[in-house]
This record gives C-alpha cells, sequence and structure tokens, in this order.
C-alpha cells in the first residue's frame, strides 16, 4: 500500500503550513527520530513528509543516476550531489517485508534493497525500481495522523519509458492490480494505472510534464471551489517574485485530472472530487 511521500524542500516548515492550511492536513510528531529535517503531515491514510534539503552528510550512490538523492544527498567521487527541490519519492508499506525481498531477489538483474539508517525513521529499506525510481519499504505505518475525511491523497504518478514493463514489476513485486489504460497516437503517450485498493498510481510514457520520477501528487477533494478559495488565503507563503498559486486547468487529452494547482515549491498537485479508480 502506497502511504507515504517526501518532497524536498529547502523551507519545511512553510510547505507543510501550506498543506495544512489548504487540506487541513495535520502534523505527525515522530517521537523516535530526533531530526530537524523530517516534517511529517498526515491526513489520517497518507503521510507527507517535507524533508529539508540540507548540506552535509549524504549517501553513495546506487546507480549512475543522482537526481532522487534524499535530503542530505548521494556521495559521488567524494562529493555530496543535493537533491532538487520537489517530490522526491514514495513509500509502500507491506505486510512481509522478507516475502517482498525474496520477490525482488528474484528478479533478474535481481534488486537488493538498502538497509535505512535505525535512527527512527519510518521505513525500514529502499531500493530503486527499474527505472531507478527511489522507494520506501516499511513493514511498520507511516503515522498518517488523524483522517481527514473532506482531503485525502490518492493517487500518485510516475514518469515511465516503459510504463508495461513498470507496471509488471509492480504487480509481481506489490501487488498492484491494473485498473486502466490509455494511449494517445498523436503524442506517443501511454499510460497504465494501477492501484493498491486505495491508492492510484499512473506511469506515463511521453508525458506532458517534463520532471521525471514522481510527478504528482492527487488528492480527492469534497469542493474544488472551496480549495481555491483557500489558496488565495496561501499568499502569505510567498517570496517576493513567486508566481500567485491558484487552480489551473489542462487539456481534456492530458493523462492526468483536468483542475491542478502548483504548490510553493512548484510540485503539481491534482485535484478531483470524484477521486480516482482502484
Amino acid at each position: 500500500r502506497i502511504t507515504h511521500m517526501a518532497m524536498c524542500t529547502k523551507n519545511n516548515r512553510r510547505l507543510a503550513r501550506f498543506y495544512k492550511i489548504v487540506f487541513a492536513w495535520e502534523e505527525v510528531w515522530n517521537p523516535v527520530q530526533n531530526s530537524p529535517h523530517a516534517y511529517y503531515i498526515g491526513d489520517g491514510y497518507f503521510n507527507l513528509n517535507c524533508l529539508q534539503i540540507r548540506p552535509g552528510g549524504g549517501r553513495e550512490k546506487q546507480s549512475s543516476n543522482v537526481g532522487h538523492s534524499r535530503g542530505a544527498g548521494v556521495i559521488v567521487e567524494g562529493r555530496v550531489i543535493l537533491p532538487e527541490v520537489g517530490i522526491n519519492h514514495i513509500g509502500f508499506q507491506v505486510d512481509d517485508l522478507a516475502e517482498t525481498n525474496r520477490k525482488l531477489a528474484s528478479l533478474k538483474p535481481s534488486i537488493t534493497p538498502v538497509a535505512s539508517p535505525p535512527d527512527g525513521r519510518y521505513e525500514d529499506q529502499r531500493f530503486l525500481d527499474p527505472e531507478v525510481n527511489d522507494i520506501e519499504l516499511s513493514q511498520r505505518v507511516w503515522d498518517p495522523g488523524p483522517e481527514k475525511k473532506s482531503a485525502a491523497a490518492r493517487h500518485v504518478a510516475f514518469g515511465a519509458a516503459d510504463p508495461d514493463r513498470l507496471a509488471e514489476f509492480y504487480r509481481f513485486v506489490l501487488g498492484m492490480k491494473t485498473v486502466g489504460r490509455v494511449e494517445a497516437k498523436d503524442t506517443g503517450m501511454t499510460a497504465v494505472y494501477l492501484s493498491d485498493g486505495t491508492m492510484n498510481m499512473a506511469l506515463v510514457k511521453n508525458s506532458p510534464i517534463a520532471k521525471r520520477g514522481v510527478q504528482l501528487l492527487g488528492i480527492k477533494v469534497e469542493s474544488i471551489k472551496d480549495i481555491g478559495e483557500r489558496l488565495q488565503d496561501s499568499a502569505e507563503f510567498l517570496y517576493p517574485g513567486e508566481a500567485p498559486i491558484e487552480v489551473r486547468e489542462r487539456p481534456a487529452t492530458s493523462p492526468y485530472k483536468t483542475v491542478y494547482f502548483k504548490d510553493p515549491d512548484g510540485n503539481e498537485i491534482d485535484l478531483s472530487e470524484e477521486g480516482w479508480d482502484v
């Protein structure tokens, strides 16, 4: 089950307060992980970490791709490469970590997860999927805080070079099921939609969004109109020169929802009153 996402940011308090104002999500305090960099908020099911980008620390890179480093960065030839501002990774809660690892090991080539530091963070380990997306695994729950029925995260989307191959990976390793597929011959766009029973995940080839990896978060709301009005109150969190935050519309040919906005860090957030297929 997809129950976690991390957004790397240069101001984790600003980003967290923005989501608290717009969606009424609440701070989740982790009493075990003593870190000023992780700022968790939740909707009662889904945990979002507003993860501060900071110099120092870092971990050795796992592949030639360094774009999906964590807040402290990755170490490349002795030099720390800090992550970009934006959505960084998602996390799956699994019932049997050993069984998931067995499936990863059975792949050709096999995938060997890396254990996370035992510092109180929620995840147990992480790995890179076949398209080098950074994925976390945990056998315990990322604390999601109190339930918020008025606004709940229900969708994530990845850019994918081969969505069918990537979908097969997630079906086999993490038990997801296919719930939809669309193609656009004029643009070469192909989108495969998966579900874990609660969350919908899109894998999109030739996506209209240029960002690689996780491209957006989708949130089911009771009223898009109400969210638009709350966004007007978010202006206080903008720095001089930053564009106002407002509801926008995508063309009907987009593989994503029509209505969206960009948060203070530029992360794309899809809005839907009807939700996504699961």
